[in-house]
């Protein structure tokens, strides 16, 4: 998939592995680089596994509309689809074979 970022702040700390170490610690920072290329490689949304380590869902309340990909220690990346239009299905929910890039709007532990 192509990954953006909502901030540059945020693309910084992303393509940065001190910057990550330095955030989160050594073993956070080294899980998060797996899950950033593991994202990277997937052709889409729907191919980011939904069972551990990966755990990716849909989030609620307040970020609606988000989904979630586990990193490690509660550590997780919230992103959205980076369509217009967001590409979705006849019953009305996003079609995830079809999100193909995606925006990171957070990085950390929201739990």
């Amino acid at each position: 998939m192509l990954i953006d970022f909502s901030t540059t702040k945020l693309e910084k700390l992303c393509l940065n592995s001190k910057a990550l170490v330095k955030e989160f610690g050594k073993d956070v920072g080294g899980a998060f680089q797996i899950r950033y290329a593991f994202l990277e490689a997937a052709p889409s949304l729907a191919d980011v596994p939904t069972d551990k380590p990966f755990r990716r869902h849909l989030l609620d309340g307040d970020r609606k509309g988000q989904w979630s990909v586990a990193v490690k220690n509660g550590v997780c990346i919230c992103l959205v689809p980076d369509h217009d239009p967001v590409p979705i299905l006849e019953s009305g929910g996003v079609d995830l074979k079809n999100v193909t890039r995606v925006k990171i709007v957070y990085v950390g532990d929201y739990h």
